[in-house]
């Protein structure tokens, strides 16, 4: 195992020398980098819940789910 870490460190990216970027940026530098609007609709955010689909649904499909991953993983 000893021997596999060099070969790890190799493929780890270059680290950062300039001292710019080990100083945290302000909120407001972050907002202009990244061009951040604020949020108009509220409703955009919750992205697309079906009219039709209630919770018990929305819960049943989240363990069928699981239950299907599971089943996969244990047969790898």
């Amino acid at each position: 195992m000893a021997q596999a870490l060099p070969e790890l460190e190799r493929e780890l990216p270059a680290v950062p020398t300039s001292a710019s970027f080990w100083r945290g940026a302000s909120m407001q530098a972050l907002i202009e980098q990244q061009n951040v609007r604020p949020v108009n609709d509220f409703g955009a955010l919750l992205g697309g819940w079906p009219d039709d689909e209630s919770v018990d649904d929305f819960i049943h499909t989240v363990r069928e789910s699981r239950q299907l991953y599971l089943a996969e993983v244990e047969d790898e």
